[in-house]
């Protein structure tokens, strides 16, 4: 769909979008789901097919013709990924590892074992000497120095729990010495119904304590939140500080695109809602281009399925632009440099990854890049050592260590 098209569709209900366009201010700077300097390859978390017990870290180059290069460092199974530099910091759900590796150069980092029993959800990396992990059934952050192996137990987000106790902690987002965690306060009777509101805690990195997002109400209170509990990565914008997630439930229901202002730590409502018959069904995973601009995947009550569509405040501005079946997108990658999308797709065969003009939606390839197995997510990765990057290797499996407490990093 053409930049002019948009305009048009945005111009023919502008009352309704009053508010959501006034989010918008000319090139924003993104975090959480954009390019690093000098993005390199997409990096992919892949299991092996059929189920067995491999699992390792597929390249694929950012530019054309997208070579890829499968299996080139050993990760652990149903893995989720984040970048720093060109190091790739790999959490196994099921196996509860932390692994650091390089995967333009086939090696392991450190490994940090947190034991399959810890059930971990997430992580995100504040430093290559912290990174936080949040667990299933657990209302503390764990905090992991790969570079030591020491394990810490940290913030308790207990106080933020719904009745059960159990905050029901998902995925993560640092940005400006505040970390900002999912709290779905999800019930025992599924994920599609929960304790309202579902909250964004707010955590302040310098000491790890709790942020009172409204002083006014008793005790410590997280972000409350218009939409279905969220899920998937979080995006950020610091021009204006806007906050961006995915409220996912069920289909049609009070979910869709969510926009936070990090300046009040208020919500600013959805931007993009489910129950409106504009969004698809259930919102998945997504990327924001600009505040007024988006590509998400939705799913269907038909049966397994994504379908990516292109979007701006209020609709879906573009028919399917891709589907597949018996697959959920777990991420979208967005490469500003050289204005592509990159999507993983476990449903298609050859499984891997299919590559979007990101102006237009048109896809660039018309079969999977393949990845070798079956994909579970993906970053972009840069092709230089940065800053603080560790080079020194870690030969084989580090300790599991007791928890205990951290020294200040």
């Amino acid at each position: 769909m053409t930049t002019s098209r948009i305009e048009r569709i945005l111009r023919s209900d502008r009352t309704a979008r009053l508010a959501a366009v006034a989010l918008v201010l000319a090139s924003p700077s993104l975090v959480g789901t954009t390019t690093p300097a000098h993005a390199r390859s997409v990096a992919v978390a892949v299991d092996e097919e059929g189920g067995g017990p491999g699992a390792s870290i597929a390249l694929v180059d950012v530019r054309r013709p997208w070579r890829s290069r499968t299996g080139t460092v050993p990760i652990g199974r149903d893995s989720i990924l984040r970048a720093r530099g060109r190091l790739v910091y790999a959490l196994s759900r099921q196996d509860g590892t932390l692994r650091v590796v390089d995967p333009h150069r086939g090696r392991t980092v450190h490994v940090v074992d947190l034991g399959a029993a810890s059930a971990p959800e997430d992580l995100e990396v504040v430093s290559p000497r912290r990174v936080y992990v949040t667990r299933r059934n657990a209302t503390r952050l764990l905090r992991v120095d790969p570079t030591s192996g020491a394990i810490a137990e940290s913030t308790d987000l207990a106080p933020l729990a719904d009745a059960d106790g159990d905050p029901d902690l998902g995925a993560m987002l640092a940005h400006r010495g505040r970390l900002f965690v999912q709290v779905r306060r999800l019930s025992e009777e599924g994920p599609d119904f929960f304790a309202k509101p579902a909250q964004l805690a707010v955590v302040d990195l310098r000491d790890d304590t709790l942020v009172d997002a409204d002083p006014l109400l008793a005790g410590v209170q997280g972000i409350a939140l218009a939409g279905t509990p969220p899920k998937f990565k979080m995006q950020a914008t610091t021009s204006p500080q806007r906050l961006f997630l995915s409220a996912t439930g069920g289909f049609f229901d009070a979910g869709g695109i969510e926009a936070v202002d990090l300046a009040t730590l208020r919500s600013l409502g959805l931007v993009l809602r489910e129950d409106s018959g504009r969004a698809g069904a259930d919102v998945g995973a997504f990327v924001m281009l600009r505040p007024d601009l988006g590509y998400l995947t939705f799913s269907t009550d038909l049966l397994l399925s994504s379908h990516l569509v292109r979007f701006v405040p209020g609709e879906v501005v573009s028919g399917e632009l891709h589907v597949t079946l018996d697959y959920f997108v777990p991420a979208i990658l967005h490469d500003g440099a050289s204005r592509q999308l990159f999507l993983i797709d476990g449903g298609a065969r050859p499984a891997g990854v299919f590559v979007f003009d990101a102006a237009t939606g048109a896809r660039a390839t018309n079969e999977a890049i393949p990845t070798d197995g079956f994909p579970t997510d993906a970053v972009l990765i840069a092709g230089a050592v940065g800053p603080g990057e560790v080079e020194a290797i870690v030969p084989g499996p580090g300790p599991r260590l007791p928890l205990r407490a951290a020294p200040a990093l």
